[in-house]
């Protein structure tokens, strides 16, 4: 029979060789990170016990000497001291655990929740998940739980009630019905052109290619622009008599702190840089809107010309022209009542 402690000594044998060979993110095994981990380098103010960091001194603090006088204004230093910065980029954190506030948007969407998770998937690349179908890897456990949908049965696909087509996702399902069922109202209307359109995304895709000339694709002789790889490529056969011409199809980086010098939008007017180009519109229309002579009173959105908001606000708002006609001859009359220096003895 087998002795029950030698079979408990291989077995805690077989743990330890396991976690020593796990790795973290900086290349150090298990151990050596837990005895970097253990140089204890700051203190609690009020008994004196160490930690590795700031992290660690605030939620001791919380957890024992909430009672303390001083409790509220010493916590507040220590979030000041709990700023960590990533070596690689520089992006500024509140704590190890969390990312700033400042961009929680952005870190929900790339599903950073810590620190060590920004380093793993913006700079080292790990993806430490895959597909038990496909052996597709993913970043994320919630980026596999999506995907594992894809494998399941026809039967479990959510059906649009106007037509035939089925969908994995529910997001699918709303955008399949609102872009081909729903009628298109023109909600959103371009401030150069006064060109409509039923989405804010249309708008902003009209804008970067049409009036800012951004693309995602260029001719490197004539410096033509093309949004897709494939308008390139007809053009580099048709203009440029090159017919094997294939374009590049690496997509840029999708995370902003991979990205170079070359791909930074700047503002023309003030010189503020992005790194995405919807930003850079977004930015024109908010804190350019000067340039704009005319301004929709619902919306505030500015427009080049007159017959441009006269548009707008019939089809978005529902303002009829003659209203609206009625609505600038009223304001001038008011302004021509109104007395003038001249008028008034000062």
């Amino acid at each position: 029979m087998a002795d029950p402690d030698s079979a408990t000594k291989a077995s805690r044998s077989q743990t330890s060789g396991r976690k020593r060979m796990k790795v973290d993110m900086n290349g150090l095994p298990r151990f050596a990170r837990r005895a970097r981990n253990n140089q204890k380098l700051v203190a609690c103010k009020y008994c004196h016990r160490k930690f590795c960091d700031y992290s660690g001194v605030a939620m001791h603090a919380k957890r024992f000497h909430q009672q303390e006088p001083d409790f509220s204004s010493y916590l507040r230093e220590v979030k000041k001291l709990e700023v960590l910065h990533c070596a690689v980029c520089g992006l500024q954190c509140e704590n190890r655990f969390r990312l700033p506030t400042a961009r929680g948007r952005e870190a929900l969407q790339a599903g950073q929740a810590t620190l060590k998770s920004h380093v793993e998937e913006i700079h080292a690349g790990i993806k430490a998940v895959a597909c038990g179908v496909c052996q597709k890897k993913f970043y994320r456990q919630s980026q596999l739980n999506r995907h594992i949908k894809i494998h399941g049965v026809e039967e479990d696909k959510l059906a649009c009630d106007l037509c035939p087509r089925k969908f994995w996702y529910a997001t699918n399902l709303k955008r399949h019905v609102k872009i081909v069922h729903e009628p298109r109202v023109q909600r959103c209307h371009c401030s150069y052109c006064g060109k409509g359109f039923s989405r804010k995304e249309s708008l902003t895709g009209h804008v970067e290619k049409v009036h800012f000339a951004l693309f995602s694709f260029r001719c490197q002789q004539c410096n033509a622009g093309f949004a897709r790889s494939f308008a390139l490529e007809k053009h580099m056969a048709t203009v440029h008599d090159l017919p094997g011409f294939k374009a590049p199809q690496g997509r840029p980086p999708r995370f902003k702190y991979n990205r170079t010098d070359e791909d930074v939008q700047c503002c023309s007017a003030c010189g503020e840089k992005f790194f995405y180009k919807a930003q850079l519109v977004q930015h024109v229309h908010s804190t350019h809107i000067a340039a704009f002579p005319y301004h929709c009173d619902t919306c505030q959105q500015g427009f080049l010309e007159e017959q441009f908001l006269q548009v707008h606000r019939l089809k978005a708002h529902g303002v009829p022209i003659k209203q609206q006609e009625d609505e600038v001859e009223g304001a001038a009359s008011v302004e021509s009542l109104s007395p003038s220096c001249s008028d008034v003895s000062c």
